[in-house]
């Protein structure tokens, strides 16, 4: 097994261009989502703010996008790299501070929706949220993420448990059930002697691909749900580990 023998092609572009980069890693885990830190060559200006989207292809005619977010902050890695962190808007989530109020009689989903565009959170996909309306539902002045962990805790009281939040790889926020907010992808494979590296328990190496967390994936023909992901991509080392956990297909 060798990467060579897989045809990987790594693009990043960043506010619309596409740049040399050294290396990208990205994190996936649900709440608060993914992060990405990337090395560039030191010559390249990035600002704050800046958009960015990693994608990548792994043999040909396939390619997903793996990673959609922000430059959150820049820093110099030795003399001659330059590394971005990236995060998808779970830091909006995390640090924007949302004014005292309450609701009556209101929609979960208005609720959710509300607190979205109080963040400038304009991509979701709600389309699994629990069809409950609560009778009343108020917070004091907090962080967005406070409030949605409170709306979570409400829902169960209203008989819908295990509710979550997270971004994904095209920075859309999905709220739901585990089973609801699932990511759906074509099958992805993953098999010994052919790009499975390693297993360790729950754990797994392989050469990478664009694995989600709450996407299924098989290896050696079992299916398993992505619950964490970390993505190394560079010109000379292609890996993927993450952890899985027995499911239904």
């Amino acid at each position: 097994m060798r990467d060579n023998l897989l045809q990987y092609r790594v693009e990043i572009k960043v506010n619309g261009s596409l740049l040399e980069f050294h290396s990208c890693e990205i994190r996936t885990g649900g709440v608060p989502g993914p992060d990405c830190e990337i090395c560039f060559p030191k010559t390249i200006v990035l600002q704050q703010g800046w958009p960015v989207t990693v994608t990548l292809a792994w043999m040909p005619g396939k390619s997903a996008t793996v990673f959609t977010g922000r430059i959150c902050s820049l820093h110099r890695k030795g003399n001659d790299k330059a590394t971005a962190l990236v995060f998808s808007s779970n830091n909006q989530i995390y640090w924007t501070t949302i004014k005292a109020g309450s609701w009556q009689q209101t929609a979960a989903r208005e609720i959710i929706i509300d607190l979205l565009q109080q963040c400038k959170i304009d991509n979701y996909n709600l389309d699994h949220e629990p069809a409950v309306t609560v009778k009343r539902f108020s917070h004091g002045q907090t962080t967005a993420k406070t409030i949605l962990q409170k709306l979570i805790n409400t829902l169960a009281s209203y008989g819908q448990p295990d509710m979550l939040y997270f971004f994904d790889h095209l920075d859309t926020f999905r709220f739901g059930s585990l089973d609801d907010t699932r990511i759906a992808a074509d099958r992805m494979d993953i098999q010994r002697g052919v790009n499975l590296i390693r297993v360790d328990g729950n754990r797994y190496e392989a050469f990478a691909l664009p694995v989600q967390y709450n996407q299924v994936v098989h290896v050696d023909d079992q299916p398993l749900l992505c619950a964490t992901s970390h993505l190394y991509l560079s010109p000379a080392r292609n890996r993927i580990e993450f952890t899985g956990v027995p499911c239904d297909p």
